[in-house]
């Protein structure tokens, strides 16, 4: 595919996935500025590497492995930071719901969501959001097709196990 093809099948990827981008990466950081800067630095990051991305099909879920990367490079950085007001810091945090974030109409199911482990999180998103295939989702966290798959299972007893409580 020549370069023209290329930026106009990556221009187009971006602007119709930048929801679930953004989701991505504030599943990951838990604040809209991080999530913004981290979708940034992925399309940069993205666009002056085009090139060597091999097989075109593939790209969307490449853009999605460079977003992961890139929030969990960020979280390396956050941590080595020691922040001065851990109780200020927490109440920003509660400020900011997802569903303000993101307009949906689902924040007690995005709750739940975001107390999962890392792990079991990342997977749901990519699954149920993006609507990523586990081969997908193994690709872009780079870990085997059983492992995505058990996390899945994992995760769904654990969203079960807190909408029960919620609701008992």
């Amino acid at each position: 595919m020549k370069k023209n093809g290329r930026e106009t099948k990556f221009i187009a990827l971006v602007k119709e996935n930048q929801g679930g981008l953004y989701r991505e990466a504030y599943s990951y950081l838990h604040n809209k500025e991080d999530a913004e800067d981290a979708v940034s630095n992925m399309i940069v990051k993205a666009y002056s590497n085009l090139e060597r991305l091999e097989d075109v099909r593939k790209m969307r879920s490449w853009l999605y492995r460079i977003l992961v990367n890139e929030c969990k490079d960020m979280l390396r950085k956050r941590s080595r930071v020691q922040f001065a007001d851990a109780t200020e810091m927490e109440s920003v945090q509660s400020e900011t719901s997802f569903s303000q974030e993101t307009g949906t109409d689902e924040p007690d199911l995005y709750e739940c969501i975001c107390r999962l482990e890392d792990p079991f999180r990342e997977v749901t998103l990519l699954f149920y959001y993006e609507e990523f295939k586990v081969k997908e989702i193994a690709t872009i966290l780079g870990v085997a097709e059983g492992t995505v798959k058990s996390r899945l299972a994992r995760a769904r007893q654990q969203l079960k196990e807190m909408i029960d409580r919620k609701d008992g």
